[in-house]
């Protein structure tokens, strides 16, 4: 039951031409093998509250797990580090292809936003019907990385005797992980713009294009942040988490990271269509720029990805 509600879950959603349909179809196809199903069991609520209430562990799990490697002869007895060693070899490359095939179609999204940056009036709403769908495709890799990320912080976890995972959730192993808490996604609407179109043909209408979209960001920004640093908590504490516990927090801070960028492709195409003239051609090099990256950055974890999003 679980695993019909999962694929009923990311069936396809109508998008504007059989190409890109069948496109979109040929990507969901390609997950299938690999599909996790996810703890879908109701969080307990008050171990949610417990978890949060403890002061913020500043990082996450997964920093652990190279950390107790690089210090494993000061930190874990010799059969500790053996089971440790396979841990990382068993899913770590699971962990960098869950990486690079997100970021596969985060370009790929990226590549459809600037297309409909510059679409007419009477294609737009096609483009962004198809920049939904690369949203949305990009949202199910993301619970999927997640998914996978939970799984392998479980495993080192259990490679810790209670002692040692009491030090690790007290905060006094800090000195042993990278301390880092990831994105700041700050507001880079501006210079990606720029960077990518070059200076707008009407420096007053960027302008207030921008401000208005500043305004509108603010809000959507601090929803992302609250929900990401809820996800990395409820993970961190793995003496009082769950499988679910951790998806759930993930649906919601992909429900916020969505709502944040597709309203700011939304604000791209405003900004776009107000202070730049006759931005097709330049809109089209930063879409063909734009996918250029997968193959540049990605193909090590993504190549078999990247060939079936480029078969025609």
């Amino acid at each position: 039951m679980l695993r019909f509600l999962a694929l009923f879950l990311i069936a396809p959603m109508p998008i504007f031409s059989a190409e890109n349909d069948h496109l979109s179809q040929r990507v969901e196809a390609f997950l299938q093998p690999r599909l996790q199903i996810a703890d879908t069991t109701a969080p307990d609520d008050s171990k949610v509250a417990a978890i949060l209430a403890r002061p913020d562990p500043g990082t996450f799990f997964l920093r652990y797990a190279f950390g107790l490697k690089q210090h494993a002869k000061r930190l874990l007895a010799e059969e500790q580090r053996t089971r440790l060693m396979a841990v990382l070899d068993e899913h770590t490359p699971g962990h960098s292809r869950w990486h690079d095939e997100r970021n596969t179609l985060r370009c790929k999204w990226t590549e459809q936003m600037w297309l409909h940056a510059a679409a007419s009036e009477a294609d737009a709403r096609a483009h962004r019907q198809q920049l939904g769908e690369w949203m949305r495709l990009r949202m199910i890799w993301t619970e999927q990385e997640h998914l996978a990320q939970y799984r392998f912080a479980r495993a080192v976890w259990s490679v810790l005797m209670p002692e040692q995972q009491a030090k690790l959730i007290a905060g006094e192993w800090k000195e042993f992980a990278k301390q880092d808490t990831g994105h700041t996604r700050g507001d880079a609407t501006a210079k990606i713009i720029i960077r990518a179109l070059g200076k707008p043909d009407d420096q007053a209408a960027f302008d207030a294009a921008l401000a208005a979209w500043s305004a509108q960001r603010t809000p959507l920004h601090a929803a992302v942040e609250e929900a990401e640093n809820t996800e990395r908590r409820i993970v961190f504490a793995m003496d009082l988490n769950s499988e679910a516990m951790a998806h759930a927090a993930n649906l919601k801070a992909n429900a916020a990271y969505s709502a944040l960028y597709t309203a700011e492709a939304d604000a791209v195409r405003r900004i776009v269509q107000a202070a730049y003239r006759d931005p097709a051609a330049r809109c089209a090099k930063a879409a063909t720029t734009a996918w250029a990256e997968a193959p540049k950055r990605f193909a090590p974890g993504a190549g078999e990805l990247i060939q079936f999003i480029g078969k025609p």
